[in-house]
């Protein structure tokens, strides 16, 4: 499966197929790190099969081109006492670079330097092999597997307990994440009851037109967590309204303290979207300068945020609102969900935006000083 490959599901039965097919065909194979050796491949894909006989590589030959057109390397270590080698995906480099502990900028483009690390440590590694290529390769110690398919049912279990009526939204696969989201209408007046009271007492108009949304994101990469994240939905648009639950594949982490994670879906809505309904206690003097500040301190994208804050001026209250603010920052993620961004890059912006939500607005609400 290529590099660039994004797979998206139309419906919950298919998403749960596809994961059970790649749960049964994931290797997880542990070795010493001293062990570890990379080998450098041309990008020549008319050379494939004499690559492959050259260094018994263990995968087809689709996996090999794709190693040979991203890292141009493949990784062998040592399973049941003989030596195995497989294809490098562009996802495994970091995880080697920690079990090398060596990292940099060229790392990067010739990871093949990293050897000189490996031989260096003994400790255990945990290989992840992935329709043919290497995906990740953990610490063999810290590293807890968290199935994402096994995850996926205790998650579905937990929402047919808890939320009667749910409905699949979305899912997607990419060999840097894993997501699915589900929706929440048939509870939506009693989830919002406390955000609209909040936003009434302001004076502001109730949104019953909103919808709860729940976001499982989790992979097996290096630095991954399991996730569930707290959502509203207007129309086709989703924002993100606070942090998420959390498990990290580390230690002795379970797929049981995942399911103890999802019991607690329904205040982590509730508590997030009364923080979100309280920025509307706090009025703004600065609008404009505030946005700014906003867009500068959490390093969000300039362009987008330009023409965002022309829609923004024209179109906010005479008295202005962090709630505001907060709403009209997400059209910035909107506008650049529109570009050829990375998904590494899309996540990096929802994520700022998100901790918007806990900003120091005093600081924020400044006038610019002009030169």
């Amino acid at each position: 499966m290529r590099d660039d490959v994004v797979k998206k599901f139309l419906n919950f039965e298919d998403t749960l197929a596809f994961f059970k097919e790649q749960k049964d065909t994931d290797k997880w194979i542990r070795c010493k790190v001293n062990d570890l050796q990379l080998h450098n491949i041309p990008n020549a894909p008319i050379l494939v099969k004499d690559i492959i006989e050259r260094h018994q590589i263990t995968a087809l030959e689709e996996a090999v081109v794709n190693a040979m057109e991203t890292t141009e390397a493949v990784l062998s270590f040592k399973k049941d006492d003989a030596f195995v080698t497989y294809p490098l995906r562009y996802t495994a480099i970091k995880s080697l670079c920690d079990r090398a502990k060596l990292y940099g900028k060229t790392v990067q483009k010739k990871p093949i330097i990293l050897n000189e690390g490996f031989m260096e440590y003994d400790d255990e590694a945990l290989v992840l092999v992935r329709y043919d290529e290497i995906s990740a390769v953990h610490s063999g110690r810290e590293y807890a597997i968290l199935n994402t398919y096994d995850m996926l049912q205790v998650l579905k279990s937990s929402l047919d307990c808890n939320f009667s009526g749910n409905q699949f939204e979305s899912a997607t696969f990419t060999h840097e994440l894993s997501a699915v989201s589900f929706s929440f209408p048939d509870q939506k007046n009693a989830i919002m009851a406390s955000y609209n009271r909040i936003l009434q007492k302001q004076g502001k108009n109730m949104q019953t037109d909103i919808i709860p949304v729940l976001l499982f994101a989790t992979n097996d990469i290096a630095g991954s967590c399991a996730c569930l994240y707290p959502y509203l939905k207007k129309g086709k648009q989703c924002i993100r309204i606070g942090e998420p639950l959390k498990l990290s594949h580390k230690g002795k982490h379970t797929v049981a303290d995942f399911g103890m994670n999802t019991d607690r879906i329904l205040s982590m809505i509730q508590d997030s979207s009364e923080r979100l309904a309280k920025l509307s206690d706090i009025h703004l003097q600065y609008p404009g300068d505030c946005f700014k500040n906003i867009v500068s301190a959490y390093k969000l994208p300039y362009k987008e945020a330009s023409a965002v804050l022309d829609d923004f001026e024209m179109t906010r209250p005479k008295d202005t609102t962090a709630f505001d603010l907060y709403w009209a920052l997400w059209d910035i993620y909107f506008a650049l969900e529109q570009t050829e961004s990375s998904i590494s890059r899309l996540l990096f912006v929802e994520e700022q935006i998100a901790r918007v939500l806990h900003a120091n607005w005093s600081k924020a609400d400044k006038p610019i000083k002009s030169i």
